[in-house]
């Protein structure tokens, strides 16, 4: 069936240049910081930047699958 409303998981994620990668899912007031691997730390800040989203998904996506239901 089509879902007229779903719900909305809200995260923030923030890269930086040269120090590392970090977000925050605020439905469940986790957190994560780490470094960037070294073989990427030369890249262009918007590849880290996705890159950041990504962890944030991989981290924590099994804790949404059944949110909201």
């Amino acid at each position: 069936m089509i879902q007229i409303s779903r719900p909305r998981i809200y995260i923030a994620t923030d890269a930086s240049g040269r120090k590392g990668i970090g977000g925050i899912c605020f439905e469940s007031q986790q957190l994560f910081s780490t470094r960037v691997p070294r073989r990427h730390r030369g890249k262009h800040i918007n590849w880290k930047e996705l890159f950041a989203v990504l962890y944030a998904f991989a981290d924590w996506s099994e804790d949404w699958i059944n949110f909201g239901v």
